[in-house]
């Protein structure tokens, strides 16, 4: 795997007594310096990047620096500038050093000698180490003294050795000649690929902020604000590379922090084509979900050290003695239901799938329509290329793409990552540009990941709906489309968009290091449109809120079990609600016609269907006899009282159905067989049932119905049922007393 580029950058800081001067109530050219150093180094530091860096103030009350060491004791030259962090990797430290904003000074210095310094760190400390970009990037407002009667050795001094040293000024006044990002050139703040404010491909809405304020930042300049802009236009042409940004600028850029730098690593296999035909090719990752690195760690809540904490596991045996039991009696189990599956490490290993090694054979081809979006899953897509410097390779893919292509085919495939690794199957999609002709390998799912759903037809709704409606809707999706804003880049490309849960973490990281005794900051969301896209949108949503009318519903609480639990629960409500027209956007319903058995999901509506399609006696006796069968089967179950709110609704809606279609007798029936099921193995589910007033069908109901006598004694059981109760549960107090038993020998 190639090393991801690395960058020597060394932040160049006025502290001058200039740069602290500010109108009331806006922040200094000092403060926006601060900040935007802060930035970088903390989007650096969480994003673990392996650039190095290095602060220098110039300005400073002390002298810290090799040059100024060297000179004679008379010699005041680059004096009261202090290279405050050395050249290396940026940590919590500096970022601290940073944040205390004590940094201004009564001094001014050329910033002149401030270039000198940081090219002489550069020099001393990046020259022999294997860096892609090294550069200085210069804060300062230009209001002191400058001297340039050096400044064509300074220049040399940025490509002395073949270093290439870049200068990026950050100022409060831009330097529109020479800005190479507003004429379209590269030229940036920082060469990191991953870092869109200081890269050399910006992103575009960086490119955007900087159109806009092309206009907005002439003000008038001093005399030495003019004098160092024609310093800095003498640099750049001679030759020296780089870029200018106002503070403004330079704050937009580094907002958010940055993502962790990753390479793609190349897979390297053969696409296997039938028997005969291989061809070398190697995979890259194009896209794979990020993940937050977890590096929490427990540790000790006073001295935040992680070693004064030590985690000791201990295996006991659940008895008296708490017999400890070693690691090497310990196995693996496989927990299926109530029972534990014993499985050895031999077992374990015979168990896993058998693949010889790494292969991607393509099994066959098929239309692209049969492959649609949603059966794309995994959380990567790669890129399948030929293998470098194989031309035959090269030949072979081109042809292969380009016939799949013509014939809008793609290819089904058996991809196996490495010897051991289980078997997927994947979609290779041809893609052919200008430039290159590869494959995209998206995985597609097994039977076991596939979800059917059933929705019903849109189309009855659809003629509801008038024209003038569709019109309405019309214009609001064109002033939401993306890509049609005037004036405006596209937004919310995936390259682009920061993770807001990532940028969150970050920020509360940093927050909660500097910041140790205060409260994090307020969420703010990440995702916004820009102001200047959708401005026409409110209007067109208050029209729409006219066409679609929304009515709050009141749904109920989640009852308790107990009495109280089923107050509204009685046949007119199961009555409406099966009568209604059914407009419900519950999955559910919308799969209801396609239920051929009662289900444990939704028993009554799956009953109330069933029997809603049912043409003959027979179909009303099958569609009972399944009721019964799921209504017996809730109350068996194990966790029957967490389904009580489902069997007494399935009772109730049993008993309302057995009147309408005439099968009073067999709900009489199966009502007394359930007495007698559930009255010993769950007694607290049978009172549960009576309290809801769940009884038999009574002759002032229906003819076939039974006696008030019977009825009676159906529930009268219960009360039977409770001293019976009473009694075992005293022969069973008796029985666990050794006493007791003695006297009753």
């Amino acid at each position: 795997m190639a090393r991801a580029p690395r960058e020597a950058i060394v932040f160049c800081v006025d502290v001058g007594l200039g740069m602290q001067d500010a109108p009331e109530g806006e922040l200094s050219s000092l403060d926006y310096a601060c900040t935007i150093v802060s930035m970088l180094i903390q989007r650096k530091i969480f994003s673990q990047s392996k650039d190095e860096v290095a602060l220098v103030l110039f300005g400073t009350e002390v002298t810290a620096n090799q040059l100024a060491s060297s000179n004679d004791a008379d010699d005041d030259s680059y004096s009261n500038i202090n290279v405050a962090f050395p050249l290396g990797i940026p940590n919590f430290e500096l970022l601290a050093f940073i944040a205390k904003k004590e940094l201004g000074s009564t001094h001014s210095v050329d910033f002149l000698d401030a270039l000198t310094v940081s090219l002489d760190v550069l020099y001393k400390n990046a020259r022999e180490k294997k860096f892609s970009t090294r550069r200085i990037a210069l804060f300062t407002n230009f209001a002191h003294n400058i001297n340039d009667d050096n400044l064509d050795g300074i220049i040399n001094g940025f490509q002395v050795d073949g270093m290439n040293v870049e200068l990026n000024i950050i100022a409060p006044a831009m330097l529109n000649t020479y800005d190479n990002n507003l004429s379209g050139d590269d030229g940036s703040v920082d060469s990191s690929d991953n870092q869109p404010n200081t890269s050399r491909h910006q992103t575009r809405n960086e490119k955007r902020f900087l159109r806009n304020h092309h206009n907005q930042l002439r003000k008038p300049k001093t005399t030495q604000q003019q004098c160092g802009e024609d310093i800095i236009k003498r640099c750049f042409s001679s030759g020296i590379e780089g870029a200018c940004y106002s503070f403004q600028q330079a704050m937009q850029s580094v907002a958010g922090f940055e993502k962790h730098s990753v390479n793609a690593a190349a897979w390297k296999c053969h696409l296997q084509l039938g028997n005969e035909l291989i061809i070398p090719c190697t995979a890259y990752a194009k896209t794979k979900e990020a993940k937050l690195k977890q590096t929490w760690k427990k540790c000790h809540a006073r001295t935040n050290r992680a070693e004064d904490v030590t985690r000791n596991p201990y295996y006991h045996i659940d008895d008296d003695q708490r017999t400890e039991v070693t690691k090497e009696k310990l196995a693996k189990g496989y927990k299926y239901g109530k029972d534990i599956i014993p499985f050895s490490t031999d077992d374990e290993k015979q168990m896993n799938y058998s693949t010889e090694g790494k292969r991607l054979s393509i099994l066959g081809f098929t239309d692209m329509k049969n492959v649609p979006i949603n059966l794309h899953m995994d959380d990567q897509a790669h890129f399948v290329l030929p293998e470098t410097g194989n031309q035959n390779a090269a030949t072979s893919i081109s042809a292969l793409a380009t016939g799949m292509q013509n014939q809008n085919l793609c290819a089904i495939a058996t991809y196996i990552y490495r010897k051991g690794s289980n078997p997927k199957l994947v979609a290779l999609i041809p893609r052919i540009k200008e430039t290159y002709q590869v494959f995209v390998m998206a995985a597609l799912p097994f039977a076991e990941d596939v979800r059917q759903l059933n929705f019903p037809s849109l189309q009855q709704t659809h003629d509801l709906v008038d024209q003038q409606t569709l019109d309405c809707l019309d214009k609001f999706i064109c002033e939401m489309d993306l890509n049609q804003s005037e004036g405006h880049d596209e937004q919310f490309l995936p390259s682009e968009i920061l993770n807001p849960f990532f940028q969150r973490t970050y920020e509360s990281l940093y927050h909660r290091k500097a910041c140790p005794n205060e409260p994090l900051l307020d969420n703010i969301s990440h995702l916004q449109l820009d102001p200047h896209s959708n401005s026409n949108t409110d209007a067109l949503a208050e029209k729409l809120k006219m066409f679609f009318k929304l009515e709050k519903v009141n749904t109920n609480d989640v009852l308790s079990k107990g009495k109280s639990s089923w107050a509204d629960l009685d046949v007119e409500k199961i009555k409406s609600e099966a009568e209604s027209d059914g407009h419900s956007t519950s999955l559910s319903q919308t799969t209801l016609e396609n239920v051929v058995d009662v289900g444990t999901a939704t028993p009554s509506d799956d009953f109330l269907h069933i029997l809603s399609f049912a043409s003959s006696t027979s179909d009303v006796n099958n569609a009972f006899s399944k009721m019964e069968k799921k209504i017996t089967e809730l109350a068996n179950d194990p966790f029957a009282l967490q389904l009580t709110d489902k069997i007494i609704k399935s009772l109730k809606t049993f008993i309302w159905q057995g009147k309408e279609k005439n099968q009073v007798s067999q709900v009489n029936t199966f009502l007394k067989q359930l007495k007698e099921e559930i009255i010993f193995s769950n007694n607290r589910l049978w009172k549960i049932i009576l309290e809801n007033d769940v009884n038999l069908i009574e002759i002032r109901d229906d003819p076939q119905g039974v006696t008030e006598s019977e009825l009676q004694q159906y529930r009268s059981s219960q009360t039977a049922m409770d001293t019976k109760l009473t009694e075992d549960d005293e022969v069973e107090d008796r029985g666990d007393n050794p006493e007791d038993l003695l006297d009753m020998l």
